[in-house]
C-alpha cells in the first residue's frame, strides 16, 4: 500500500538488495511482499542507482 493502492503481493522483495548485501538473503526482516508493478519499479531503480 506504499504507492497508495491495495492490491495483492504477488512477488518477495529484498528490502536490501543482495548485490549490496549478499550475507542478507536469507534474512527474513530484509523482506517485504510487493505487487509484480512495484517489485519490478523498484528493481528498475535500483539497477539505475547502481
Amino acid at each position: 500500500m506504499a504507492a497508495g493502492r491495495l492490491v495483492t503481493a504477488t512477488d518477495v522483495d529484498h528490502k536490501v538488495p543482495i548485490s549490496v548485501s549478499p550475507e542478507r538473503r536469507l534474512d527474513i526482516s530484509n523482506l517485504q511482499s510487493l505487487c509484480r508493478a512495484c517489485h519490478r519499479a523498484k528493481t528498475a531503480n535500483e539497477q539505475r542507482i547502481n
